[in-house]
């Protein structure tokens, strides 16, 4: 397998690099285990803890402080939970990763290669 290629400056996003499900998909579908997909996910909180909590203080004033910081908080940072529920809901409907891609989204083989490509080097 080649390296993955991703962002090396996380501090410089907005979106921390893996609290979207879409991008833990693809990062299953080019064969990174679940587990270090995991582990990456969840760093995010840590990576992204000065970020988040900026959004949330300028939430909290936006709103004249009726905004819930802790509300915010959970919404901001990413949970085990929210991963799982992903790859239980796609596994529970589609069985696999690859079917996932085909079945749900409609990929060919070409498109699955692309997107192999696309995020691993050689």
């Amino acid at each position: 397998m080649g390296r993955l290629l991703h962002p090396a400056d996380t501090t410089q996003q907005t979106v921390p690099p893996y609290s979207q499900p879409g991008r833990s998909v693809r990062l299953t579908a080019i064969g990174m285990p679940r587990a270090t997909i995991l582990e990456d996910y969840l760093a995010t909180n840590r990576l992204t803890g000065d970020i988040v909590k900026q959004q949330v203080a300028a939430m909290v004033a936006h709103s004249g402080g009726q905004a819930n910081r802790e509300v915010l908080t959970t919404l901001l940072q990413v949970h085990p939970a929210f991963l799982q529920f992903a790859y239980a809901a796609i596994d529970q409907q589609y069985g696999s990763i690859d079917n996932y891609l085909i079945q749900g989204l409609g990929m060919g083989p070409a498109q699955c290669r692309i997107l192999r490509e696309k995020l691993l080097e050689p």
